[in-house]
């Protein structure tokens, strides 16, 4: 199991997810205020607007479960990737709320995709099951679910409510170099990506 810890795939796979889980949890934490302020979306419907993302994650993650079988890997992480980007740009700078909407789709179908393709590969990658391994991959992952909106906070004191969605934009843009260098890594290793 240690070596499994100092393998560069497992700290990669880890790395990605902390940073997907950031991306995931800045906009969730987020998400509300940033429609109250920088919209003028009233406060209920921008609770509305946070369950939309919530629902189209888990619509994402349970279409995910069906897409698996029939789509290729690679070709799923790069839209799912692009959709998240766009997303993110969208609502930078949308001023209404069907620019919002839209980003808000976007960004939860995106980010819903990388969860279910990244634990398959660790899967693949690891295929006997060592508890504290899945386990410490995953304690170090929720690290970046909590420190990504603290994060954001001090964005927004600094550079105002528009950086609430740089943080979420810069993770996606890592999680896209941390899935190439994965690939690379796979590749030169001779193993399954």
């Amino acid at each position: 199991t240690w070596a499994d810890f100092r393998s560069p795939a497992a700290l990669l796979l880890a790395l990605l997810l902390f940073f997907q889980f950031g991306n995931e949890w800045s906009v969730a934490g987020w998400l509300a205020i940033f429609l109250i302020q920088g919209i003028g979306v009233s406060p209920a419907s921008s609770l509305l607007l946070l369950a939309l993302y919530w629902l189209a994650l888990l619509v994402g993650r349970v279409l995910a479960q069906f897409l698996l079988s029939r789509v290729s890997h690679g070709k799923l992480l790069v839209t799912s990737v692009f959709a998240a980007l766009f997303g993110c740009v969208v609502l930078s700078f949308t001023r209404n709320c069907f620019g919002a909407v839209s980003g808000i789709l976007f960004v939860g179908g995106g980010f819903a995709m990388v969860y279910p393709l990244v634990i398959e590969k660790i899967n693949l990658r690891f295929p006997y099951f060592y508890p504290v391994f899945f386990n410490g991959i995953f304690s170090f992952t929720m690290i970046g679910g909590l420190l990504a909106p603290w994060t954001a906070g001090y964005f927004a004191d600094w550079w105002g409510l528009g950086a609430l969605m740089l943080l979420p934009l810069v993770g996606t843009c890592l999680v896209a170099i941390l899935l190439a260098l994965i690939a690379l890594e796979a590749k030169l290793s001779g193993r399954a990506a």
